[in-house]
């Protein structure tokens, strides 16, 4: 087969091309999360969510729609950590790690990840309500409300 032939190049070409579409997060999902009026967060340890302030909202959403934005966010194929938590947007979920938020495209299997310096406080705020040394204590309704009050 000769590589350097015209028809071959115009395929790589499109290949290459179509590929680099299929990384974007899934447009619909960030939409509907951008349109949602009811937003809560949900702890990992089946605490009940917490609903948060207009203010919190506010900033969840500005860092949302930063997937909207190609060069904002990141694209992994792998999480690590697990999420300690996640914004519940309607219906669509996002991860929260300390300090960033992810969703995942199951049609893609690829997670598209955003930092922000919010999130980053959210997660120091987190860790002092864990504590420090051993055993670490999972924060309790009151603490996750504390923790989300950086959002503030």
């Amino acid at each position: 087969m000769n590589l350097r032939h015209p028809a071959f190049k115009q395929v790589a070409a499109l290949i290459i091309l179509f590929s680099a579409g299929c990384r974007k997060p899934p447009r619909t999902l960030v939409s509907t999360a951008l349109a949602a009026t009811n937003v809560v967060f949900e702890p990992l340890l089946r605490q009940p969510p917490l609903t948060l302030s207009p203010r919190q909202i506010a900033t969840v959403k500005r860092i949302v729609g930063r997937f909207e934005a190609g060069s904002r966010y990141r694209v992994e194929r792998d999480i690590l950590p697990s999420a300690e938590g996640f914004f519940v947007l309607g219906n669509v979920r996002f991860g929260w790690v300390p300090h960033m938020i992810y969703i995942h495209d199951p049609e893609t299997k690829l997670y598209f990840v955003v930092d922000d310096p919010a999130l980053a406080k959210m997660g120091e705020a987190f860790f002092k309500a864990e504590g420090a040394k051993p055993p670490l204590q999972y924060p309790s309704q009151d603490q996750w409300r504390e923790i989300l009050s950086v959002l503030e």
